[in-house]
Parts: structure tokens; C-alpha cells; sequence
């Protein structure tokens, strides 16, 4: 998509390809707690035709089980999905940033070098947050193999200030990271109107995809709009899937985002 000055470039997650000039696609979470439950949700958003990624929540695992189980468990998944031109993202999110993984940075890079060395995923969701060091050994580890990252940064107390967002969003372009996403709390209308706000300023100067979206009831409008203020994700439940406060449907959502396609 070329706004302004700026060509956004379309990247591959798998067999989808997101942002330029594809339209929001829909991301729908696997939240079970065991590998059972992980595999009837992936067949879920596998026969749902308005989902085209499963994100795959380890954080919500409470199962014990060896690292060869959930490798099994992954290329199933990844090869039922591929089959029907679907893709897996793996998110291990951490309390601080609204999830459930309490491990320290440690623990969560080696969950993320698990991940990455047993290519357990088409793509990663890493936390912007996280520890630097953590942050540039997974970014590293991710460039080597090829394997693209969505660098993600939640607020669910509040939506920052535009100019907070802008510069936010350049520190996080400034990674190497294919794809950048921004959810955050709308505590007001003016709040909805600033979400709107950074995502119209993204495609004008960021060349990486953005996805943003707000969470709760105000924030329910920012996840079906994204086909005209540009969000190149979104995320809607299969089921009782829900991983963030105002997720919504995936077949209410893919009928609103079809409604505002793009011209």
C-alpha cells in the first residue's frame, strides 16, 4: 500500500499474506489448556471460513507435557492449516502484558527458542516490552530462520496520547520486525478517535504493517473498521475462544470488515 511517501510492504505469514494491499485479515486464539483441547480449537478455526491464522496461546497450556508432544502437536496443526492456506502464530504472553506465562525473561526465551528451534509456528508474536537482550536474541534467532515476528505492545489500563503512539510505534519500526501491533485500553470517544488516529498516521510513515486495535466494549468498533483506518489484523473467537476483553465473533467481524472493504 503506498500512502504519502511510504510503500507498506505485504508480508507472508505462512500461506496468508497480510497488509499492503490485502484486506484486515482475522486471527482467531487457541486458548485450551491442554494439547486435546489446542488441537479441537485448531480444527474450529480450521473449518471457520472467516479465520485465516489460529493463534496459538501456550501461555494458556497448563498441561505438563515433553517438548516432543507439543512438536507433534505443532506440525499437525501447522500442516492441517496449511492445507487449507491458513497459518499458525505461537504467542507465549506474559502477565504484565495481559496473559497468563509468570516465568522470567529467561524462561520466556527459552519457550521462544523452543518455539523457533523446533519451528513450531509459521510466526511468533514477541513482546515489545520484554527484557532487551531477550528481545534481540529472539529477533536474532527469528532472522536466521527466516520465521517472521509480530512485535506486539498492549496497554489495558489506558489509549496513550497520539504523539505517544507515533513515537511508540517509530521505536518499535526502528526492530527488525515484520509486523508491528498496538492494542490498548479506550477509556472515552476521544480515546476511539486516537486509535483511528495512529492508524492512519502508520500508513502514511511506517513501512511495517501495523495491526491496532482497542479492547472493551468502546473498542469493539477498531476491530471491524480495519479496512478503511488500515490495520492489517485482527482478532475475533471461534467459539468461547477469547483471548482480550471485546473480542468478537470471527463471522460477525469478516461480515462488517466485508461491508467497509476497501475500494
Amino acid at each position: 500500500m503506498r500512502r504519502g511517501n511510504v510503500m507498506q510492504t505485504a508480508i507472508n505469514l505462512g500461506a496468508v499474506t497480510v497488509g499492503g494491499l490485502e484486506p484486515t485479515k482475522i486471527a482467531a486464539p487457541l486458548t485450551g489448556a491442554t494439547l486435546a483441547e489446542v488441537r479441537a480449537q485448531c480444527q474450529a478455526v480450521i473449518a471457520d471460513p472467516a479465520a485465516a491464522i489460529a493463534e496459538w496461546r501456550l501461555d494458556y497450556m497448563t498441561e505438563t507435557v515433553s517438548d516432543a508432544a507439543i512438536f507433534k502437536a505443532a506440525q499437525g496443526m501447522k500442516m492441517d492449516l496449511k492445507a487449507a492456506n491458513k497459518a499458525l502464530l505461537a504467542t507465549v504472553r506474559t502477565q504484565a502484558q495481559g496473559g497468563n506465562f509468570s516465568g522470567d525473561a529467561e524462561a520466556y526465551l527459552k519457550q521462544y527458542q523452543l518455539i523457533l528451534r523446533q519451528e513450531l509456528s509459521d510466526a511468533i508474536d514477541l513482546e515489545y516490552t520484554m527484557d532487551h537482550e531477550v528481545r534481540r536474541q529472539i529477533l536474532k534467532a527469528s532472522g536466521l530462520l527466516s520465521r517472521p515476528v509480530i512485535l506486539s505492545y498492549h496497554d489495558f489500563e489506558r489509549t496513550p496520547k497520539l504523539a505517544d503512539l507515533k513515537e511508540l510505534l517509530q521505536e518499535m519500526a526502528a526492530l527488525p520486525a515484520q509486523l508491528l501491533k498496538i492494542a490498548v485500553q479506550p477509556r472515552s470517544r476521544q480515546d476511539v478517535l486516537t486509535i483511528f488516529e495512529a492508524a492512519d498516521w502508520a500508513a502514511d510513515h511506517l513501512q511495517q504493517p501495523l495491526a491496532i486495535m482497542g479492547m472493551g466494549n468502546l473498542g469493539k468498533i477498531t476491530r471491524v473498521s480495519g479496512n478503511i483506518f488500515p490495520s492489517a489484523l485482527t482478532f475475533a473467537s471461534v467459539g468461547q475462544q477469547l483471548s482480550a476483553p471485546g473480542q468478537l465473533p470471527t463471522d460477525f467481524v469478516a461480515k462488517v470488515l466485508q461491508t467497509f472493504e476497501r475500494n
